[in-house]
């Protein structure tokens, strides 16, 4: 079955089509032609399971990935970085057309990082699965495990410690390893830490890790989030430092360990964080402390409740949900006080679209461009940053 690949949508797929059927197949390029040998057919939808490439894209490039495409955690090693960038705003900018109309052709998706940002070696933080000391990651839209010896985006002391830890985990049975690399500041933390899961056991090597933004410390304990790629989650902190105005209250509603509510800690009389994850609340807590934020108030609040106390109309907001986007309570809670701006961070178009509709209908507006910051280089996932105008005139 032979089908000309015409774009990559989100996800990474490339969207193919023959006979009225939609065909979705990984890791090609569009313009390239593959002779699909067999296939999963879902609700109407073909995905490939197994072709060749009779015609291939002068964008194409070798892998120096043993592991691709076979393994899911990367997208574009396939294509130099240049291509890889260009491929996903045009997915992203689809998405966006698709759920927020015919006005996302005037949105201007601007990239804040550059082709010469690290591709490899970034990720401070990497989770393999299995059993058996057969260690991996998932093949694409599978539970399927792919057993690898090394993964090129991962930090070189994650690296260096793969081939070790994986004798170990045949040896106790382990289930899944997962490993964390802070930034090598003293302050009571571990250089590395690694947990390794069983049933009914985890082993625990190492403790709490720390980061450096600039002048702010933070202690992340072993099952707390905190962002993979620090040099771009810096990015992030300094954009939103630059662009959101000074004023008396930020309201910081996934507050997380409490990254965005400590660095801009500075441009407000008063900083609200709201967090509900255990760990997450015990180390925001802590850096509060650490780095003596006399103007921060922690609440330990769930947003899927939408907001604790009413907003002001000069309140500043920073969203950073989880991939399934805002709660409905938030939402109708925001529209109801309008705050003056609203900065959103997103890691899925889809939801993120989802809201900013919802906002639109709000009368919020876009400030500006969709800023994107590549997160997770080689993978078709991006952090999307939007900020919007509220009551402002």
């Amino acid at each position: 079955m032979l089908c000309r690949i015409e774009k990559i949508v989100n996800g990474g797929w490339g969207l193919a089509r023959t006979d009225g059927k939609v065909v979705f197949i990984r890791a090609v390029i569009p313009g390239e032609i593959a002779d699909v040998k067999k296939y999963e057919e879902k609700k109407g939808i073909l995905w490939a399971t197994e072709f060749e490439l009779t015609e291939t894209s002068p964008e194409r490039i070798s892998s120096e990935c043993p592991y691709f495409p076979l393994c899911g955690g990367c997208d574009f090693q396939h294509t130099s970085y240049s291509v890889e960038q260009k491929l996903k705003l045009e997915s992203i900018r689809e998405v966006l057309k698709k759920i927020c109309g015919e006005s996302a052709e005037k949105f201007e998706l601007k990239w804040e990082t550059g082709i010469d940002i690290p591709i490899e070696e970034y990720r401070n933080t990497i989770r393999m699965q299995g059993e058996d000391g057969y260690l991996g990651f998932c093949k694409k839209s599978s539970n399927d495990i792919v057993d690898i010896e090394d993964c090129r985006i991962a930090a070189r002391k994650i690296r260096d410690d793969i081939a070790y830890r994986k004798a170990l985990a045949k040896e106790k049975n382990v289930k899944s390893i997962t490993w964390r690399v802070g930034s090598g500041i003293e302050q009571n933390s571990s250089e590395m830490t690694v947990v390794m899961t069983s049933r009914g056991n985890s082993y625990l090597e190492g403790g709490s890790v720390n980061f450096k933004f600039g002048e702010v410390i933070f202690h992340v304990s072993p099952n707390s989030f905190f962002q993979v790629n620090l040099d771009i989650a810096e990015q992030m902190v300094n954009h939103l430092k630059n662009n959101l105005p000074n004023g008396a209250r930020l309201f910081d509603l996934f507050a997380g360990v409490g990254t965005f509510a400590l660095c801009l800690k500075e441009k407000y009389e008063k900083v609200i964080g709201m967090e509900i994850s255990r760990d997450a609340v015990n180390d925001f807590q802590t850096n509060i402390k650490l780095n003596s934020a006399k103007n921060i108030e922690f609440q330990n609040w769930d947003a899927a409740r939408g907001l604790k106390e009413p907003l002001r109309t000069d309140d500043i907001v920073i969203l950073d949900p989880p991939r399934t986007g805002l709660p409905e309570k938030l939402i109708a809670n925001l529209l109801k006080s309008k705050p003056r701006k609203i900065a959103y961070v997103s890691c899925d178009p889809a939801t993120f679209a989802r809201d900013l509709k919802s906002l639109f209908k709000a009368d919020y507006r876009l400030d500006g461009a969709i800023h994107l910051f590549d997160m997770f280089p080689r993978t078709a996932h991006v952090e999307l940053l939007a900020i919007l105008n509220g009551n402002e005139k």
